[in-house]
This record gives C-alpha cells, sequence and structure tokens, in this order.
C-alpha cells in the first residue's frame, strides 16, 4: 500500500510540473495590464517617503495606493502616484523607480525553482505585497512576506545576480511584464 501512496504523489508531482502554473495563480492573470501595477502603489514612495536621514530605507513602513488622477503609462502599464510630484520624478527617470522582476515575489524569482515552484515565462509569482520590500543597490525588490525577505536579505547581492539571470533568461532588458494582479 505505501509503493502505491509513493506512486500515486509521483505522479501528482510530474503532473503539476508538466502542467506548470497552478489553476488558482492562472486565474489571477497576473501580468493583465488593464490593471495598475502592484495595485496602483505609488513606488516614487519607497524612494523618498521612506528614506531616512542616513541614507537608509524604513523597510517597516507600507507602501500606500498611488490615485489614478496622478496616473502614468509607461511601457504599455499604467503607474498610480500620490502627487504630481511624484508622478513627475517618475516621468524624468522611469528606470530609478521601477520595482524588479515585475513587483513579482524577489525570493520566488532568484531561488524558487520548479518542481517544488512553478515559476517560469508562463507563470509568474509568487505575490508582491506592499509592507513587505527592501531597497537594495538603489533597485526595488517586494516579496510575499517577511520570511522570504529575510532569507533574501542572507546574501542579496547572490539572489539579485540570481534572479537578474533568471529573469532575462525569461524577458530581454528592453520587454517589461508586471504584476498587476498579484499583490498583497
Amino acid at each position: 500500500m505505501f509503493n502505491y501512496i509513493i506512486l500515486y504523489l509521483c505522479i501528482v508531482l510530474i503532473i503539476s510540473f508538466v502542467n506548470g502554473c497552478s489553476d488558482s495563480i492562472l486565474s489571477k492573470d497576473c501580468g493583465n495590464n488593464n490593471n495598475p501595477v502592484l495595485g496602483g502603489v505609488d513606488f516614487v514612495q519607497y524612494f523618498t517617503t521612506f528614506k531616512l536621514s542616513n541614507g537608509s530605507y524604513d523597510e517597516t513602513r507600507t507602501g500606500i495606493q498611488g490615485l489614478s488622477a496622478y496616473s502614468y503609462d509607461y511601457n504599455g502599464y499604467n503607474f498610480h502616484f500620490l502627487s504630481d510630484y511624484n508622478l513627475n520624478l517618475f516621468k524624468s527617470s522611469p528606470n530609478v523607480y521601477l520595482p524588479q522582476w515585475g513587483a513579482y515575489c524577489a525570493w520566488g524569482i532568484a531561488a524558487e525553482f520548479a518542481p517544488t515552484w512553478q515559476w517560469d515565462v508562463d507563470c509568474l509569482g509568487p505575490t508582491g505585497n506592499w509592507s513587505s520590500w527592501t531597497i537594495f543597490n538603489e533597485k526595488l525588490y517586494f516579496f510575499k512576506d517577511n520570511t522570504p525577505k529575510s532569507q533574501f536579505m542572507v546574501n542579496p547581492a547572490y539572489y539579485v545576480q540570481q534572479g537578474d539571470d533568471r529573469w532575462f533568461s525569461w524577458f530581454s532588458n528592453t520587454s517589461y511584464n508586471y504584476n498587476t494582479n498579484c499583490y498583497k
């Protein structure tokens, strides 16, 4: 009987690997560019409002949703901001403020691989969370929650390289794919 259970579990694992993304993730349509990126959170505030006088960032702060009155379309995606000031900062240098790896969980992109995790070009995830983030080397990274963030922060330089290698194997430096519907 035990052998049949093991065989069943192996078959389930193989089927889930072959089928790729789970239905629960696919149904969310995480990259639907009809929605604002990461639910409309203002990415500029992470670099300005949350910056401390010593140059570090208050990573205990949670992002605030921008307003549609201050929105901007960039490379086919809509971004929201809290003020005209933040909107203009973004317009002048969007690459400074864009979240890395589409605003999906940085740990998921850098360190979660098949067969346990199905993240690939057709199944991006897991979600990004407005309250779990870091700025490393002046780049903004989001996480599902603080557990993957703490794993990432053990060696951020290594995981940034791993994540860049993986992300750019899926997308070119000039193509964009942002999380618009899968966030907390």
